[in-house]
């Protein structure tokens, strides 16, 4: 796995994003079993939606370049630890959505783009609530993490 990550970051120091995106497409392992307790999401140059339903979702990785990532947890459960999310959006998007009462941190740079938050403030919920930490590095993309109302499964679309 270094020697992927590094040949990535020696493609993208060249001056070949291109070229770092289309490597790591082929070379970065992806986990997006819907019931898996961990996640790893690439989506370079297309598009990727996973809604998680694991009971004991422990977080894991999501990599937008050239793309975009929907990853909606609001049919998953947190562990007592909470979860945690690594996230990097390079000319790209990640939406991050989140049931209404779990206790969201958000942190990590922007250049030029966007790393927001849009869920209740920590300290208006109950101190144990689910908690996610998401870690996120932004370039000329964001990450977005947004709190709705839980699905049920009636309400689920198809």
């Amino acid at each position: 796995m270094k020697f992927k990550v590094t040949a990535l970051i020696a493609a993208a120091v060249s001056g070949s994003l291109a070229a770092a995106a289309l490597i790591a497409k082929k070379t970065l392992p992806v986990v997006d079993d819907p019931a898996a307790d961990e996640i790893a999401l690439v989506s370079i140059f297309d598009g990727t939606a996973l809604r998680p339903t694991s009971t004991r979702f422990r977080g894991g990785t999501v990599l937008s370049m050239f793309g975009g990532t929907v990853l909606d947890l609001r049919r998953a459960g947190l562990p007592p630890g909470g979860a945690q999310l690594t996230v990097t959006s390079l000319f790209g998007g990640t939406e991050i959505v989140v049931p209404d009462t779990w206790i969201v941190e958000v942190s990590g740079p922007a250049i030029f783009g966007g790393v927001s938050r849009s869920t209740p403030e920590p300290h208006l919920l109950p101190a144990d609530n689910p908690r996610l930490t998401v870690r996120s590095r932004a370039a000329f993309g964001g990450t977005a993490v947004a709190a709705r109302p839980v699905l049920r499964t009636a309400e689920a679309p198809a």
